[in-house]
């Protein structure tokens, strides 16, 4: 039996004919190598290539994969993404791209991240922003890596499975930006990082089947210079390191999964390319699937939900983690935005007032040299709470985006509870997406004691014996509005037989002079009023206790006692600013029935 002899590189020397099959299908042996095995050359020296019982062999992956490197082909698809974005890069810097895209408060539109997501619907920024840079350097810094990695992957992995490393890099980049990051995100270093990864995964995927002169270009051979990138942008805190780390695991998983049109059979390699296609569209669309379940549960990007205080209000908000973090101050009251670079706000603030503030009053808060009309109003939060709506435009000359603001408001006692938010109207003129989230958070408000309130009611708890204890709990529970609480918390300070000025004494005077019903809620088996005369009595010549006292008998039906207390205050006092108000008071008084 003849013997197989293998002529190769000026080399000849026999070989066995299984050793001969495992070096074709390893790649190990080119095609040109010339093969002598009489049964399958005859007596001639042939290429393998030409040997029909090895072109299964020629066929592996590893073969085939060798056989494509082995050969000069122009990556014509990484060199066309790299030039698209370089061309975009320019017509960026050079002011020549559309409006929008200029515009920091439309973002959304182009720009990767959650709120392209969940307020614009933008499935599509996760492709549009690898084409945006914020300079020449971010351009060219990522261009490099595009360049040479994209050149790389492409000769080890085809057009077509260059195409779904690219696609998987920005995509799982896109991910984890929505997932983590607080801020839109631009440039195309998500596809350079995903490409160098992709670069470093073929080497430890395909391993000794390449060619020995391309080892060095894959697997650890990439290793430092992707250590030098990474680890210096590690240290930058305007990175957006989420993008970065998605485009390593995308690119880098995509490498090792991917099956190229390089290593697929020679009759297989057209159907190999098309589904690789297949799959890179199918990547590209995940985003379009996924945003109309993000729109319809918002918790899926927002985050958990903690319940946050407004400071020294006693409000208590229920704020998605995306919101929360990003607080600050808007017109002297606490603030939150969905990310550091909105202009969109909620606020929530406490101011001391006597009434609910009307519109004209808002709107000189608000106006700040715009334009304000009043516009449509939400339903109130609930009971007790006014809602107030404003369009504000800007004036002649002013380029900023029409605003859409809402305040609700509650009175309680002596403070004004404010909760709002600012938004940008959009195109269509509407508030949004961003109005109805804000709106959303505030229906979770939820009304406590304020801080001053708290701590007064812990130390009546404790030590309800000390009589300044009461005395501030009962003060506090009026400055809220608590007035049933507050009568019955104060009456016990005041005695009707040794009347002494004091806060208890004023605060519950004007409880019975300005809230009526809280007494006869506070005393359903009917109020004891003996102790106001005593206080009118006791206090001819002081304004504040003659108009609360008088007024409170008013109220309670003792016309008489009310009308006796006003003659001794008018004849003392006749310049009092409330003996004309008073007279009117006492004028309507009608005795209660008994």
């Amino acid at each position: 039996m003849s013997s197989a002899v293998l002529r190769h590189d000026g080399d000849t020397y026999p070989i066995d004919l299984a050793d001969l099959q495992d070096d074709v299908r390893r790649g190990r042996l080119p095609g040109d190598a010339e093969l002598h095995y009489e049964p399958w050359t005859g007596v001639d020296y042939l290429p393998i290539r030409q040997v029909p019982q090895l072109a299964e062999d020629l066929d592996a992956p590893d073969a085939r994969l060798v056989a494509n490197l082995s050969v000069f082909r122009w990556p014509w698809m990484a060199t066309i993404l790299s030039f698209a974005v370089l061309a975009v890069a320019v017509a960026h810097l050079r002011g020549d791209l559309p409006a929008v895209v200029y515009e920091s408060d439309r973002s959304e539109r182009f720009a990767a991240g959650w709120e392209s997501i969940l307020f614009g619907g933008a499935w599509w920024t996760h492709i549009t922003s690898q084409f945006i840079h914020v300079g020449p350097l971010h351009v060219f810094g990522n261009l490099v890596a595009i360049g040479v990695s994209g050149w790389r992957v492409e000769r080890a992995l085809g057009w077509s499975g260059y195409l779904v490393v690219a696609a998987a890099s920005i995509l799982a980049g896109a991910v984890l930006v929505v997932l983590i990051c607080p801020l839109p995100v631009v440039g195309s270093s998500t596809l350079g990082f995903g490409l160098l990864s992709a670069q470093l995964a073929i080497g430890f995927r395909f391993g000794d089947a390449l060619p020995p002169r391309m080892q060095g270009k894959y697997g650890f051979g990439v290793l430092p210079v992707l250590l030098l990138i990474l680890l210096p942008n590690l240290t930058l805190p305007a990175v957006a390191h989420s993008a970065h780390l998605g485009g390593l695991l995308g690119g880098g998983l995509a490498a090792l999964a991917v099956r190229p049109g390089t290593t697929a059979p020679v009759a297989g390699v057209r159907r190999r390319q098309f589904l690789n296609v297949c799959i890179t569209v199918a990547l590209l669309a995940v985003p379009a699937a996924l945003t109309p379940l993000v729109v319809r549960f918002p918790g899926l990007v927002l985050g958990w939900y903690e319940d946050v205080d407004i400071e020294g209000t006693g409000v208590t908000l229920s704020l998605p983690w995306r919101v929360a973090r990003n607080e600050g101050v808007l017109l002297n009251a606490a603030a939150w935005s969905t990310s550091p670079a909105s202009s969109d706000v909620l606020f929530g603030g406490i101011n001391r007032a006597q009434s609910v503030h009307d519109a004209a009053r808002l709107a000189r808060t608000w106006e700040r040299g715009a334009q304000l009309t009043l516009a449509s109003a939400p339903q109130t939060l609930g009971p007790g709470w006014t809602a107030t709506a404003f369009e504000r435009r800007p004036p002649p000359g002013d380029t900023f985006r029409p605003e859409y603001i809402v305040e609700h408001q509650q009175l309680r006692g002596s403070t004004l509870l404010r909760l709002g938010y600012v938004v940008k109207l959009d195109d269509a003129g509407h508030p949004g997406a961003r109005a109805a989230l804000f709106e959303q958070i505030l229906r979770t408000a939820k009304l406590g004691d304020p801080p001053k309130l708290a701590y007064a009611r812990h130390k009546f708890t404790d030590y309800p014996e000390i009589g300044d204890n009461r005395e501030e709990f009962g003060r506090q529970l009026y400055l809220v509005g608590a007035y049933v609480e507050a009568e019955r918390v104060l009456a016990p300070l005041v005695d009707p037989v040794q009347i002494r000025g004091s806060d208890a004494l004023r605060v519950r005077l004007d409880i019975w002079a300005r809230q009526p019903e809280a007494v006869q809620a506070a005393w359903p088996e009917g109020p004891d009023g003996d102790w106001l005369v005593a206080v009118l009595d006791a206090s001819i010549s002081q304004r504040f206790y003659q108009d609360r006292g008088i007024r409170a008998l008013a109220h309670l039906g003792r016309c008489e006692e009310a009308r006796t207390g006003l003659e001794r205050f008018a004849e003392r006092r006749p310049d009092a600013a409330e003996v004309p108000e008073l007279a009117l008071v006492v004028a309507g008084c009608a005795p209660h029935a008994p």
